[in-house]
């Protein structure tokens, strides 16, 4: 799909779909049952998801963009996201979810049941993230970055945080969290309940 255009989808039952979509458009997608969706996104954009059921999902969304997505059920999502963004998502159920982010960009996410989270995370940006529920979190966060991140119920997070930026978290109930910070940075965290262990390395010029 290419040009200016608008697109209105709901889709349900077994469907595969292969989405190659450039220049300015607008998505607005109700998406049911069990799917493969693999999509490149390019051009100014909004899209707007609502996803339920199994589902796969990769996707690569270079430009200006914004997205808005609630993604519940079994559900796998690869994502290569770059250019100036802003990211609201709401995700529950088990899933997985493997993304590389890069370019200004502002992330606000809510998450809870189980899940996995692998991100690559570059370049300017500001994230706000609701975590619960058990989650394994793995993170390599560089350039100037701002979190805020609210995290409850069992959780391990593996973190790589490079380059000036702002951690403000709240974390909550039984946890493992392993980071190695470097850069100037400034921490600011409340951790409450039994934790298992926090290892945290930062260099010599970081502001603890």
């Amino acid at each position: 799909i290419s040009s200016p255009c608008v697109i209105t989808a709901t889709i349900s039952s077994l469907y595969v779909i292969i989405a190659t979509i450039s220049s300015p458009y607008v998505i607005i997608a109700t998406i049911s049952s069990p799917c493969v969706i693999i999509a490149t996104i390019s051009s100014p954009c909004v899209i707007t998801a609502t996803i339920s059921s199994l589902c796969v999902i990769t996707a690569t969304i270079s430009s200006p963009s914004v997205i808005i997505a609630t993604i519940s059920s079994p559900c796998v999502i690869i994502a290569t996201i770059s250019s100036p963004c802003v990211i609201t998502a709401t995700i529950s159920s088990p899933y997985v979810i493997i993304a590389t982010i890069s370019s200004p960009c502002v992330i606000i996410a809510t998450i809870s049941s189980p899940c996995v989270i692998t991100a690559t995370i570059s370049s300017p940006c500001v994230i706000t993230a609701t975590i619960s529920s058990p989650s394994v979190i793995i993170a390599t966060i560089s350039s100037p970055c701002v979190i805020i991140a609210t995290i409850s119920s069992p959780c391990v997070i593996t973190a790589t945080i490079s380059s000036p930026y702002v951690i403000i978290a709240t974390i909550s109930s039984p946890c493992v969290i392993i980071a190695t910070i470097s850069s100037p940075c400034v921490i600011t965290a409340i951790i409450s309940s039994p934790w298992v262990e926090v290892d945290i390395y930062i260099d010599i010029n970081s502001i603890f």
